[in-house]
């Protein structure tokens, strides 16, 4: 998770996205969500090489809006108990996609949850040129 907000921070969005497939694709409770999406678990690499041509001076990731959806389908999975990892994840995407207060909202829920993970990291999630996230309160 550390990782998407780090790529997030330095502008490389679609690997910010790749990050949380990943995060999906390795956790026991949300990897079986990817099953019916075959296209976004292939190689890293491939899709790296592939995403940069196709999206040479896009903003947008074309993941995004799917990632964003998988991770909305695994909160209402989990919806008898919030997984403050979804909801950094979800604060990352919605970050992503512009939804400022959205993003804080998430946030706030995943620190709510667990706010004794708070570790001191250097580093900020810009949510726009007035809004920064510490890191060390994502993590």
């Amino acid at each position: 998770m550390a990782l998407a907000v780090s790529l997030t921070n330095t502008g490389m969005r679609h690997d910010a996205c790749e990050a949380l497939i990943r995060w999906l694709k390795h956790n026991p409770k949300y990897k079986h969500l990817l099953k019916a999406k075959t296209h976004l678990i292939g190689s890293p690499n491939s899709q790296r090489r592939m995403s940069y041509a196709l999206n040479a001076g896009r903003h947008e990731s074309s993941l995004l809006p799917e990632v964003k959806e998988l991770f909305l389908e695994a909160a209402q999975h989990n919806s008898d108990s919030v997984d403050p990892d979804l909801q950094t994840g979800l604060g990352v995407l919605y970050n992503l996609s512009g939804e400022f207060n959205k993003a804080v909202e998430a946030f706030n829920t995943a620190l709510s949850v667990r706010p004794e993970v708070r570790r001191p990291l250097t580093g900020s999630l810009s949510l726009s040129p007035s809004l920064s996230l510490s890191v060390s309160h994502l993590l």
